[in-house]
């Protein structure tokens, strides 16, 4: 039983046989939660897109700053702008109930602290056919205005099967489980009731991308950075409160008991990665608090990822699993350390 849940989706009234100029091709989808510094950023590189057949579905997630009034001006300002004001439920509700209330044929969600490119709607629209189920696109990863990454699938093929898929959410370096960097088909998400597991708090995203998964057969690659994501200053060596972790681990357990649904020996190993590396983080993040650990907790956890990482070939896990087995507070100091240096050696062309 996957951890995303599904819920009754209200269908939309349009169909691949309508005329895609005169519907609402595009619902761009943005959760707001006291965004009152970053939002009119991203609603700017919203509302300014070349290309104009689109909608955009404003949640204020129970906001305590000025979101909620910035978030009307804005639906008063433009008729594509939609906005809704829940309580505070948190961003896989949000998009839910974003969700309920579309019209487009295709969904784009947007973090209301990044940004797109001016063309990144134009672009997806080009590449789009009656058959095509999922669009990626390249990501520009940003901190204190400098570009510090930007993602590379030249070594993709334009199109690429749903076992290649798969297998990039959970390579590294790859286009990974963010919802963001893709463009998803609503007749599919609404077809199947698909929606954001409500219950978890970190990783939702990798799970709805994994189950979306089970109803593609291929998706297309745009290797170009058309989504500006903002890596915020604390966010390199921010600790997750223990909730967030646990949803962690939630997450990690359900893609470790559904790694071998498909049969490719490739994206086995690589979920089996993933999986170590999540409880890792676990370990790291929820149980060294102050050079405080639940040696019951890792003992846990190392037991699920024990097998698997030391016959993995990833000899760095290897290192890391023999650190953290035989010396915890020394992996604990290690890991801290290793985090800060790359956090202060961030470097790059500045925007």
């Amino acid at each position: 039983m996957y951890l995303i849940y599904r819920m009754s989706i209200e269908e939309n009234n349009s169909s691949k046989g309508t005329d895609l100029e005169t519907d609402v091709f595009f619902s761009i989808i943005v959760p707001v939660y006291n965004s009152g510094k970053t939002l009119r950023y991203c609603m700017d590189s919203i509302l300014n897109q070349s290309y104009e057949n689109y909608e955009v579905i404003l949640v204020d997630d129970g906001s305590n700053d000025n979101s909620w009034s910035l978030c009307e001006i804005f639906q008063a300002e433009n008729s594509k702008v939609k906005v809704f004001h829940t309580e505070n439920h948190g961003v896989s509700h949000a998009r839910n109930y974003a969700l309920n209330n579309v019209r487009g044929k295709y969904a784009v969600f947007v973090d209301s602290d990044d940004y797109i490119d001016e063309y990144f709607l134009e672009k997806v629209y080009e590449n789009i056919d009656n058959r095509t189920q999922l669009v990626i696109v390249g990501i520009r990863e940003i901190e204190n205005e400098r570009v510090i990454k930007e993602s590379s699938y030249h070594k993709l093929k334009k199109n690429i099967s749903k076992i290649e898929f798969l297998q990039g959410i959970f390579e590294k370096d790859m286009f990974g489980g963010y919802i963001w960097n893709k463009v998803f088909d609503l007749s599919i998400i609404k077809t199947n009731h698909l929606s954001f597991n409500e219950t978890i708090s970190i990783c939702e995203d990798t799970m709805f991308c994994f189950v979306y998964a089970n109803y593609v057969d291929n998706a297309r690659i745009i290797d170009e950075p058309l989504y500006m994501y903002i890596r915020h200053h604390d966010s390199a060596i921010h600790m997750l409160e223990r909730k967030k972790v646990l949803s962690e681990e939630l997450v990690a357990d359900e893609l470790y008991y559904n790694r071998e649904q498909h049969s490719d020996l490739k994206l086995t190993e690589l979920m089996d990665l993933y999986c170590c590396d999540r409880y890792l983080n676990c370990i790291y993040k929820a149980d060294f608090k102050n050079g405080i650990y639940d040696k019951k907790h890792i003992d846990a956890l190392m037991a699920k990822m024990e097998q698997n990482s030391i016959k993995s070939g990833e000899m760095t896990l290897k290192l890391r699993f023999i650190l953290l087995r035989y010396m915890p507070r020394v992996a604990y100091l290690v890991y801290r350390a290793i985090r800060v240096i790359r956090h202060k050696s961030v470097s790059g062309e500045r925007i």
